[in-house]
């Protein structure tokens, strides 16, 4: 088998491409779909709550100002994209914090409190903050704004205005609310603990180890999901690690255990808007949720209305020196860990500088800014609470010149200048230095080895830095972490124009025997990096096989919504799976499995029978094997899935070969362009047990002509889910156009870049909005054209 390569290069040096999306053709998970209908509407939304007067009376009433108690109430709900929706038994209340003690205040609609399982739109509750501090009700706005412009995972926002019992009580910033949906919505793989973090949550070893101390009356580190577990151990590991790690252990496993790379990116921007009532100077207002795919933690911002210039504290946080921005009279480990260590520090100063010479700048921010100010005019000069206690805003003189003036008092700057003194001060004040080695590649001579089989593991880095170690973390079966440390390559030929190849060889397999590998590599500036990103919870797999195994056989056809092509031999109308075996000898297919979910490879056993050379199997999925052998325990689903083939157990019961794919039509069947090639399109004449022959997109390689070299290179990770990677090598300067185009051809995306003259240019593509299937990424330039497709899966 030919090397088995996995690539990806680092946020940090990279170039990141923002395609225009068309949600007119690419659909969005149902979650983002459904709440872009709230969030993503033009204009400002209309939320109208009937309730009961005495039921009101007690929400309002100063004595109850600190009660979370839930009203049943009736909500109506309409925007330029939602008619106008009513949910009857919603639950209502006051939430917030200081807000409960002034007359504008915060509330929560919880539409499944009373009606279990019930959401509107994908979510299950709505937080309609009053905004009671700032005067432009613009800052969590814009911050929100920043953090999705930033691929940052955080809330969206949209203004609403409010009307209870046909009052009308203001203009609101509807927040989106984190919790289950909003973590399965962004992660992968089953639910992981999320903690919702108040002050004072300073990460620090609690009193007793009292993880599930109290303050205020709810927990400082509050579970939200697995609350029947009610299971810390995992925070609890997480806070001594941070704590009592060594500088050398906490250098070389914070990224094991932490997602730093977008902490960082989290806490450039975090710093650049003011926000101090957050964890690095007041220890409040965060969650963290335990991804249980990457088995890392995960640092989610909340609450941005303390920002661009609102203070309590006579500090001036448009000035404050972005290294020391926390409070460095209070231990906060997290950040201080993590900054103490140059290569992060140098990360951060990395992403502060893209952000003030990107979306940070004013003018960035100013087109939000205006758009916003003139959908909310109108409501904002009739707001009754606007000019009440405590601040007495007015409409004529804070509102209308809150994006160049300072309202006096706590808010110390208009917006327009905030955004100024910031980004120069935050130039001012930038260090650079050498950032994380960046691992770009990791190869294996053969995934699949046979028993006692050498296999040789190499990784390519960026030389951009001086590699001091480089090391392969694995385990055998469930045994205990093992190190082997890579050495500088003698053979330097396969690697690429400013990249190092490392390389060892692996311990050798015994029959059953597997191994989960990740590498990581330290540089001068002192972090370690760590490859696949998503390790060690998803890390590299190696499968042991016996002498001589092969496994040709491909899944080559199917259809999902058999409704009139083709009938078993029961007379029915079933989904089916056609089986190909491309070798030229015949293939026993006994042990082997078939699945729909990868997650279980041994879910349905295919029989003790063979295809011959060039053959085909046709397997019914149809849930029935009481009608033959060849029917399996499992449907397909026409809304899309999983399919995967696996070897027997006793080979290791590895990937032979696997797809994901989105909604398929009525009788029409999807497979490979021809029989056992890579590129997948849709048949609208099935051919089940016979030579499929199709056109359609498919991929090519490298285009070369006069001049130059177009070159791309695999996308990764390969499936994908959010987000992947390719690197463009072409003619500096010259216009490079980016396509993304559905298994029907369709073009769903669209960019251009214009490449520099350092080589490969490496570009991320948002990919969490597509449905899942099959894509073909389209890279063009002067007439010639690249195609590498890519999978999207769940």
């Amino acid at each position: 088998m030919k090397n088995k390569h996995f690539q990806l290069v680092f946020l940090a040096g990279s170039y990141v491409l923002s395609l225009i999306y068309n949600p007119q053709i690419a659909a969005q998970n149902r979650y983002f779909e459904e709440s872009a209908k709230i969030f993503a509407a033009p204009g400002i939304a209309e939320i109208r709550i009937q309730i009961r007067p005495d039921y009101l009376s007690y929400i309002l009433a100063e004595e109850n100002k600190d009660s979370d108690s839930l009203f049943t109430a009736t909500m109506s709900f309409k925007n330029n994209e939602i008619a106008g929706d009513t949910l009857e038994n919603v639950g209502f209340r006051l939430r917030g914090n200081t807000s409960r003690g002034s007359h504008k205040k915060s509330f929560k609609v919880d539409i499944n409190e009373f009606v279990k399982g019930r959401d509107f739109y994908g979510l299950e509750k709505l937080n309609i903050n009053g905004e009671h501090n700032d005067p432009s009700i613009l800052r969590s706005m814009i911050s929100w704004k920043l953090f999705e412009l930033a691929e940052i995972p955080a809330s969206r926002s949209t203004y609403a205005v409010l009307f209870i019992n046909n009052n009308y009580f203001g203009l609101y910033v509807l927040v989106e609310h984190i919790d289950d949906e909003f973590v399965k919505a962004r992660y992968d793989g089953p639910l992981g603990n999320l903690y919702k973090c108040l002050w004072p949550a300073d990460l620090r070893i609690p009193d007793q180890n009292n993880y599930k101390e109290e303050s205020g009356g709810r927990r400082i580190y509050d579970l939200k999901t697995n609350t029947e577990a009610d299971d810390y151990s995992d925070l609890k590991n997480f806070v001594e690690f941070i704590n009592l790690a060594d500088d050398q252990t906490f250098a070389q496993r914070i990224e094991e255990v932490f997602n730093v790379p977008m902490f960082m990116r989290f806490l450039a921007l975090n710093t650049l808007v003011g926000m101090w009532d957050d964890y690095w100077f007041n220890k409040n207002n965060y969650y963290l949720y335990h991804n249980l795919r990457s088995d890392k933690f995960e640092f989610i911002p909340y609450d941005y209305d303390n920002t661009y210039g609102i203070d309590w504290f006579n500090i001036d946080w448009a000035a404050r020196n972005i290294y020391t921005f926390g409070n460095e009279n209070e231990p906060r480990p997290l950040v201080t860990r993590i900054l103490a260590i140059p290569a992060y520090k140098n990360l951060y100063s990395h992403y502060i500088n893209e952000l003030i010479n990107g979306i940070f700048q004013k003018s960035a921010q100013d087109s939000y800014l205006q758009t916003w100010r003139a959908d909310a005019r109108l409501f904002v000069q009739v707001d009754p609470f606007y000019p009440l206690y405590p601040y007495y805003f007015t409409y004529n003189d804070d509102w209308e010149n809150a994006l160049t003036t300072a309202s006096g008092a706590h808010v110390k700057y208009g917006l327009y200048d905030y955004i100024d003194r910031r980004i120069a001060t935050a130039r001012s004040q930038l260090k650079t230095g050498p950032l994380p080695l960046q691992i770009l590649d990791l190869s294996l001579s053969n995934e699949f080895p046979v028993i006692g089989e050498q296999v040789k593991v190499s990784c390519s880095i960026s030389s951009s830095d001086v590699i001091e170690d480089v090391e392969c973390v694995y385990q055998i079966n469930e045994g205990t972490q093992q190190v082997l440390n890579l050495a500088r390559d003698a053979d330097q030929s396969p690697a690429g124009v400013g990249e190092v190849l490392w390389s060892a060889q692996l311990p050798t397999l015994q029959k059953n025997e597997s191994m989960h590998l990740f590498v990581r590599a330290k540089g001068a500036a002192g972090a370690w990096s760590i490859f696949p990103p998503n390790a060690p919870g998803d890390p590299v797999q190696l499968f042991a096989t016996n002498e001589n195994v092969s496994y040709p056989v491909v899944i080559n056809e199917f259809m999902a919504a058999n409704d009139s092509t083709l009938v078993d031999e029961a007379g029915e109308y079933d989904d089916w799976i056609e089986l190909y075996n491309p070798s030229d000898s015949s293939v026993n297919l006994a042990g082997m499995f078939l699945s729909d979910n990868p997650d279980n490879h041994t879910k349905w056993m295919l029989p003790d029978t063979n295809i011959t050379a060039g053959g085909f199997l046709l397997i019914w999925a149809d849930e029935d094997g009481s009608q033959g052998p060849l029917h399996a325990n499992f449907k397909i689903s026409r809304e899309g899935e999983f399919l995967g083939l696996y070897a027997p157990t006793s080979e290791g019961n590895f990937v032979i070969d696997s797809l994901s794919f989105g909604p398929l039509w009525a009788n029409v069947s999807l497979g490979r362009v021809t029989d056992g090639a890579d590129a997948w399109d849709f048949f609208q004449t099935a051919t089940p047990g016979f030579a499929n022959n199709t056109s359609g997109i498919t991929e090519n390689q490298n285009g070369q002509f006069a001049g130059t070299i177009l070159q791309i290179t695999t996308p990764f990770p390969n499936p994908a889910k959010n987000s992947f990677q390719i690197g463009i090598a072409a003619k500096a300067g010259e216009k490079v156009r980016l396509t993304v185009h559905d298994i029907r051809g369709r073009m769903i995306s669209e960019g251009s870049l214009f490449p520099q003259d350092y080589g490969t240019q490496f570009v991320e593509i948002d990919c969490s909005r597509w449905p899942v299937g099959l894509y073909f990424i389209v890279v063009e330039t002067q007439g010639h054209r690249i195609v590498r497709k890519v999978t999207r899966l769940h």
